[in-house]
């Protein structure tokens, strides 16, 4: 089973500090994630990195991340910045 981690509207260098909390207590309770970035309006370069890094952190223990519904602005974001694993919705 995974755990939802929903992103918020504003996904900016402004925020990355409190989602960087939020995001390592989710891998240090060692469950699959799945994110739900449905209301994301904006999201910059340093969230996308905070998610890599988090995406890497949960693969190298052997969890599953996997994204749930995504807004428009969310995908658009990741196919422009390069995001690998990007969303199939």
């Amino acid at each position: 089973m995974h755990k939802v981690f929903y992103l918020p509207e504003l996904c900016t260098v402004a925020e990355v500090e409190t989602y960087y909390k939020e995001l390592d207590a989710f891998y240090v309770q060692q469950q699959d994630v799945e994110i739900d970035a449905s209301k994301v309006e904006r999201m910059d370069s340093a969230f996308v990195q905070l998610l890599i890094a988090f995406e890497q952190a949960i693969k190298s223990a052997d969890k599953e991340l996997r994204y749930g519904p995504c807004s428009e602005v969310f995908k658009s974001s990741c196919r422009i910045l390069g995001y690998s694993v990007f969303p199939n919705n």
